[in-house]
């Protein structure tokens, strides 16, 4: 006897525990991770005719899309685990607009079972659509006489997101919308299922009845329990499935805003130091372009230079030539403002050089009684008034080419300067040269003459101008030129200035 109760109680026990078991199951339809699936896998969905869409949070692909159409639906199967006499049926539902084409009753169905073979239109659970109505239905049927039907209390309004929960066990039938119960009737019966049928969403899979719904479907639930209202509004205020991510996207998008903040900020920063840095290098540039330049005056305007050209005056006077005396003050007067001039600017046009480089000359051959020839060529190419070049940067190099070029010749009966310009792409190439003794003796009869220190002055010039516009374009060459027995017959320097020099003059 006491074996027969110890079994009965085990027994009691087990089923007991399946019962508990049981209720706490549930199926979940959430299409979250972009997949048209049961959550659990516990059944096989075929979806027909749809795709995935935005759900109400605002995730994307993470809620089904019905077209309206025959071709468009929602196969949950036919699995028992999909169909319990006690239970509870939660779907979010957004339906875009009311679908007329079909035949039968008018309505959209959202939610269908049948109980049924025939075309009578029996359903064990629906949820529908009523067009004649404008309003949600929820019903549960056993036959034309045994049935439980809750209409909603409000109209339909369309493109936007409802929850729908029906509750059904053999006595009550509920229906509530958006968390609210729209009303809980008396039902006195089981609920039949065909084992045939699927459960089916937007599709009444009725012959007699064939009708369809378009619009957005999510998060379909079945429980095998009645759930209390308490539930169903935690089913209503479920929060984003994927806060967590959203949390954390937002956090690590704060992460990213601060250190792009202070990345800019550490570029702006390094950016202004490098631009303070440029700006101190620049200015002291141009104070040593500025010295530079004072020094390049002093070497125009120096007192052995205009002892010369007074000299020369001196000798014109008293030679009588007082016309040549009076050309020749008015050129020299007209060189010594130019130097002065020319003293505030940092860039002059290729014109204006020209002028008093021609004047200089003019005044060479005059002291030295057109001893030599001056030979200018300017390429059509070039536009003297147009292009900028730094002031008296080739004036030295001509004064080198006659002082110590032409006039130590003894065997040459012609001497000759050749001023040569053209451009050569972006580049203005400046050719000076002569047919004088070369630079070996040059440099013998230079020393560590005014004309040396020019010549170094320029080349630190053409440096300077390198570093002031960051190129490296600007650049000098000599070249030593000797005829078929290797003797010395002249020098050609060749200079290559930029032509997009950009002057910052004050005046």
């Amino acid at each position: 006897m006491r074996n027969i109760t110890a079994l009965l109680f085990i027994f009691s026990f087990f089923i007991s525990f399946a019962q508990q078991e049981d209720s706490l199951f549930s199926l979940t339809f959430d299409f979250n991770e972009h997949q048209l699936k049961e959550a659990g896998n516990k059944v096989i969905i075929k979806p027909v005719g749809v795709y995935l869409t935005t759900d109400r949070f605002g995730n994307e692909e993470s809620a089904v899309y019905l077209q309206g159409a025959a071709e468009s639906y929602l196969n949950l199967g036919t699995s028992p685990l999909l169909k319990a006499t006690k239970t509870t049926i939660s779907l979010w539902v957004n339906l875009d607009r009311r679908v007329y084409i079909g035949k039968g009753y008018d309505s959209n169905p959202i939610y269908i079972v049948k109980n049924r073979l025939q075309d009578d239109f029996y359903v064990a659970y629906g949820i529908t659509y009523d067009g004649y109505s404008n309003r949600y239905a929820a019903a549960s049927t056993l036959d034309s006489i045994k049935e439980a039907t809750v209409v909603s209390k409000e109209y339909v309004t369309f493109r936007k997101w409802h929850h729908f929960v029906i509750t059904s066990d053999y006595n009550f039938f509920a229906f509530y919308v958006d968390g609210e119960l729209e009303a809980k009737v008396k039902k006195g019966f089981e609920t039949v299922f065909l084992k045939s049928d699927s459960v089916v969403i937007g599709h009444s899979a009725n012959k007699k009845n064939f009708r369809f719904s378009q619009g957005t479907f999510d998060d379909i639930q079945i429980f095998h329990r009645v759930l209390s209202e308490s539930e169903i509004k935690d089913l209503y205020n479920a929060p984003n499935p994927n806060r967590f991510k959203i949390i954390l996207f937002a956090f690590l998008k704060i992460i990213s805003l601060i250190a792009a903040i202070l990345l800019i900020a550490f570029l702006l920063v390094t950016s202004r130091r490098k631009s303070l840095k440029r700006e101190q290098e620049k200015f002291e540039l141009k104070s040593k372009m500025s010295e530079m330049e004072i020094r390049v005056i002093k070497a125009q305007i120096n007192p052995h230079f205009m002892a010369n050209c007074l000299s020369a005056v001196q000798h014109l006077i008293i030679t009588n030539r007082l016309e040549a005396a009076n050309n020749y003050l008015a050129k020299f007067g007209f060189i010594v403002r130019q130097v002065l001039n020319f003293s505030t600017k940092s860039l002059v046009t290729l014109q204006e050089e020209l002028e008093i480089v021609k004047l200089n000359i003019e005044l060479e051959q005059l002291r030295f009684e057109d001893s030599f020839i001056f030979n200018l060529q300017i390429d059509k190419e070039v536009n003297t008034n147009n292009i900028l070049i730094p002031p008296l940067i080739f004036q030295p190099i001509i004064e080198n080419a006659i002082w110590h070029g032409l006039l130590p010749l003894k065997y040459k009966s012609v001497a000759r300067l050749d001023l040569l310009i053209h451009k050569q792409n972006e580049t203005l190439v400046i050719i000076i040269e002569d047919n004088g003794v070369g630079r070996k003796q040059k440099n013998a009869d230079i020393g560590n003459s005014k004309d040396s220190k020019g010549i170094k002055i320029t080349t630190q010039r053409i440096e300077n101008l390198n570093n002031m516009y960051s190129i490296k374009t600007a650049y000098m060459l000599y070249k030593d030129l000797f005829d078929k027995n290797k003797i010395p017959v002249g020098t050609r320097v060749t200079i290559f200035l930029p032509l997009n020099l950009v002057s910052d003059n004050d005046d």
